[in-house]
Order: C-alpha cells, then sequence, then structure tokens
C-alpha cells in the first residue's frame, strides 16, 4: 500500500491519532506501569495549546473563543516526528516525539511501510513546503466529541481545512463504556482493514 494512496492514507492517519489517543487514555494514570504513565502524560501535552508566555490580560480574551482550541504548534511537532528514520539513524540525535511514539507503536511496526506512516503527515499536509502551494491541514482540538471532522477552507483561509481532532474526557473505564483491555487491543491494531476500533467509546478522527 503506498503512504501517498488516498483515501488509504487519510484513514491511517486517522487510526495512528486514535490509538495515541487511546495510550493515553490506558495509561496517563496507571500506578504500576511508571513509564508507560510518564510517555502517556507526555503525549498528552502535545495536545495541549502553549499559553504559557502568554500574559493573564491575553488569556482572558481568548475565553469562549472558537479558534481557543486550536493547538497546531504542538500537535504538528508530533506530526512532524519521523520515528521511522529515527530509529534508522540509531536514534540519534534524541527526539522526544520519535521516542514516544516507539513506545506507543512499538519498532517493528514503525519500521513497517504498509503498516505505519512515518512522518503522520508530510510536509505538505503540515503547510511547511515553501515551494509547493497546495491545500494544507490547520489542527483543533474538539473536546466535546468522540468523532472528530475534516472541515472545507473559508474565504479567510482559502487553503486551510479544518482537521478536527476528537479529544473527549475519557469515562470511567469499565463494561459500560471501553475497559483496558479494549484499550490495549486498539493501540496495537495493526490490522489495514481495521480502520476503526470495535468500541464506540474510543475517539475517531477519520470518519
Amino acid at each position: 500500500m503506498s503512504q501517498d494512496v488516498r483515501p488509504l492514507r487519510v484513514w491511517q492517519q486517522g487510526k495512528q491519532l486514535s490509538q495515541i489517543i487511546a495510550y493515553i487514555w490506558r495509561w496517563a494514570d496507571d500506578e504500576l506501569e511508571t513509564e508507560k504513565r510518564r510517555n502517556a502524560q507526555q503525549l498528552k501535552t502535545y495536545f495541549l495549546k502553549d499559553d504559557s508566555k502568554l500574559p493573564v490580560e491575553e488569556l482572558l480574551k481568548k475565553i469562549g473563543n472558537n479558534t481557543h482550541n486550536k493547538c497546531d504548534t504542538n500537535l504538528k511537532k508530533l506530526f512532524r516526528a519521523n520515528p521511522r528514520k529515527w530509529l534508522h539513524d540509531g536514534k540519534l540525535p534524541y527526539d522526544e516525539a520519535s521516542e514516544l511514539l516507539v513506545a506507543v507503536f512499538g519498532e517493528k511496526r514503525i519500521n513497517n511501510l504498509d503498516k505505519y506512516l512515518s512522518p503522520m503527515f508530510n510536509s505538505v499536509e503540515l503547510g511547511d513546503d515553501k515551494i509547493i502551494i497546495s491545500p494544507y491541514y490547520e489542527f483543533h482540538i474538539d473536546p466535546s466529541s468522540f468523532i472528530g471532522e475534516l472541515r472545507d477552507p473559508d474565504l479567510e483561509t482559502p487553503f486551510a481545512f479544518r482537521y478536527y481532532v476528537s479529544f473527549p474526557p475519557r469515562p470511567e473505564l469499565g463494561e459500560a463504556t471501553v475497559t483496558k483491555e479494549q484499550l490495549e487491543d486498539w493501540i496495537k491494531d495493526d490490522k489495514n482493514e481495521d480502520v476503526y476500533p470495535s468500541v464506540p467509546f474510543i475517539p475517531v478522527t477519520t470518519t
């Protein structure tokens, strides 16, 4: 399967995103697996806006603004990471994002061209390519839904597709929602035909 064939590429991007979120949900508060907990908590920071350097008055102005959940900067650090190349180069130089992705997906899957997109998004999709003028993605977090969506550009930014990543609060784990075992099964799923998880309480981005 070519990484440049659509819609397979879009589906694979969405699946990998969903599995990263499942990893965060499964391990971020686990008291026994300290390394996985640390990885999950660090991964979560890529889905948050970095407002730490803004003055208080600027932060207050952003409350209620519909662009407040735009997370381009942090998410793109994760999406630019190329763990396959990083592994090939002997894990040098150190790259946190690549290391975290290896923790989620494992070296075997990442090194399989048919099972993993590395990097997850290319320079054109991220709007980084200064030579090729093409539509790109502008990433937002949607904390209110389990289903993300891709919205068309508007007049203000005619080349930017709004890519809404679903990242709601995790429900209480259990048989009524999603179990730890179901999260783990989805994280490990590398079958190309399995685009979506088998349970509805795991966020998906590509619909």
